[in-house]
């Protein structure tokens, strides 16, 4: 192959490469735009929790629950209900992502053998269990109950 030919193919791939960069661009800064908007938020204290895909259980609703749950204290989750996608209604997602979010205390399935009751758009005095003090998240339709024993 002569110089030419050679100088001639180095700037077409120089000219691909440049327009491939160009053409691919501004979805590529798309992407880093929403993956800064998602994660911007974590933190040391807090590294596994993504803001942008806690729509299940809203950030500051999982923070108010978390705050108000000790080690190994055993909560039932009520959840109004309604259908997440086809197949599994919104309840029981809710209370799979709950598990996790909410560790260490621990979930049970049923609101008699709870310590706490924590509610997500449901009122827990229709769950038959005696109540003490029902605290609200402001803003939100959450709450928090001990059960008296």
């Amino acid at each position: 192959m002569s110089l030419r030919a050679r100088d001639g193919l180095a700037v077409l791939l120089l000219v691909l490469a440049l327009a491939s960069t160009l053409w691919t661009l501004p979805g590529t800064l798309r992407f880093l735009s929403s993956q800064h908007s998602a994660y911007a938020d974590l933190t040391r204290e807090q590294p596994n929790v993504v803001p942008q895909f806690q729509g299940l259980l809203p950030l500051d609703t999982e923070r108010f629950f978390a705050a108000r749950l000790r080690r190994g204290e055993r909560y039932y989750l009520q959840v109004a209900p309604g259908r997440y996608f086809t197949g599994v209604d919104l309840p029981t997602a809710v209370r799979a992502f709950g598990r996790f979010l909410l560790l260490p205390a621990i979930a049970v399935t049923d609101p008699r053998q709870a310590e706490v009751i924590l509610s997500v758009g449901a009122d827990p005095r229709t769950l038959g269990v005696r109540l003490g003090r029902v605290e609200r998240l402001a803003g939100r339709a959450a709450s928090v109950a001990r059960v008296r024993r």
